[in-house]
């Protein structure tokens, strides 16, 4: 039903086309590409299928209107070697600010230029971003995840553009322009466009940053991704300074029955738990940078991707900004280890 969890938990149904759009605007000066799209409303009395038939105006819907893109194919009738360097960076540099969780092959359109398939002559254009802004942090895909060229520093010209990009501008954008998306979706726009912008002028391809952001399986089970694990540990950080400063709120996070503090409202058992885990950890992170990627996973039997998810809606405007400076203090660490399991993997594949 429209409003519910449809096939991403963190999508609803019936808000795709607000996303399509939201792509369209963020997408500043056309860098990656995005085809003009916007809100259209129209009628048919046919949608009427569900009405009684009392009313005798036929029923309004919203949805996206994208301009067609006259193409040759997709990325999956070709190999990534036919593609340009730029064209992989600029959709991945899209992807990463709006998490899209379903960067396949088919929704990359590849046209033909003047010469064929040859370097920079083939064109790549993303279409299809219904499944990016995510209400809370999710398991993003990116196909260009292993691409050779997702492994090739950044250009000046890339670095400068996301040097530029303002998230708290993007941000007031969306809700002046989409008002119906919701704010935990616009608060994961902000938090992955400060993760790109810190990795970027940190050091960091593409792919690491992409890496970064998707979870990892080992022996079919799945653990959190390194930027789901920095989150915890920040909001780990804000709840504990919150706890110093505010020492009543200690005996409400342990009652069993529906806490009714304003930073917990919908605290349960198991959630208690996990928060002493993560408190428990959170020295054990801060002393030792190379446990920021693993000492906060969750046991694997405690991971379930349709029932827990790492979100900030439930924040109220200062513990936002608050989280936001703790996550950006933590940053510096994780990109270290990256930079670190990258260097040892190198040396190991001579």
């Amino acid at each position: 039903m429209l409003g519910q969890p449809g096939i991403k938990s963190s999508i609803r149904i019936g808000e795709t086309g607000l996303r399509e759009s939201a792509a369209y605007l963020l997408d500043h000066g056309g860098f990656s590409g995005v085809p003009p799209t916007a809100l259209v409303k129209f009628s048919q009395v046919k949608f009427n299928i569900n009405s009684s038939g009392s009313d005798s105006s036929p029923p309004y819907k919203i949805a996206s209107l994208q301009r067609f893109v006259n193409h040759d194919s997709d990325a999956g009738d070709l190999g990534p070697s036919s593609f340009s360097v730029i064209s992989v960076h600029h959709i991945g540099i899209l992807d990463v600010r709006l998490m899209n969780l379903d960067r396949h092959s088919g929704n990359i359109l590849v046209r033909r230029g003047k010469e064929g398939y040859n370097g920079e002559k083939a064109e790549l254009v993303p279409i299809d971003h219904g499944f990016c802004l995510p209400e809370s942090l999710d398991d993003p895909y990116f196909e260009w995840l292993h691409w050779p060229q997702a492994s090739i520093p950044f250009s000046e010209a890339e670095v400068d553009y996301i040097s530029r990009l303002d998230p708290y501008k993007d941000a007031e954008m969306l809700r002046t322009e989409l008002p119906l998306i919701r704010e935990s979706s616009i608060r994961i726009l902000v938090l992955c466009t400060i993760f790109l912008k810190q990795a970027t002028a940190y050091g960091l391809c593409i792919a690491d940053i992409g890496e970064m952001m998707t979870r990892e399986f080992h022996g079919g089970e799945a653990n959190w991704s390194s930027l789901e694990k920095l989150c915890i540990s920040a909001k780990a950080r804000l709840s504990k300074g919150l706890l110093d400063e505010h020492p009543q709120l200690q005996t409400s996070l342990t009652e069993s029955k529906k806490s009714e503090s304003p930073r917990f409202p919908s605290m349960n058992a198991s959630e208690s738990i996990k928060k002493e885990h993560y408190l428990a950890n959170e020295k054990k992170v801060l002393d030792n940078p190379k446990c920021l990627v693993r000492s906060l996973s969750l046991p694997p039997q405690n991971y379930n991707p349709n029932g827990e998810a790492v979100s900030f809606g439930d924040m109220d405007d200062k513990e936002w900004q608050s989280f936001l400076e703790i996550f950006v203090k933590l940053l510096p660490k994780a990109f270290e280890e990256r930079k670190s399991m990258a260097f040892q993997c190198k040396n190991a594949c001579r």
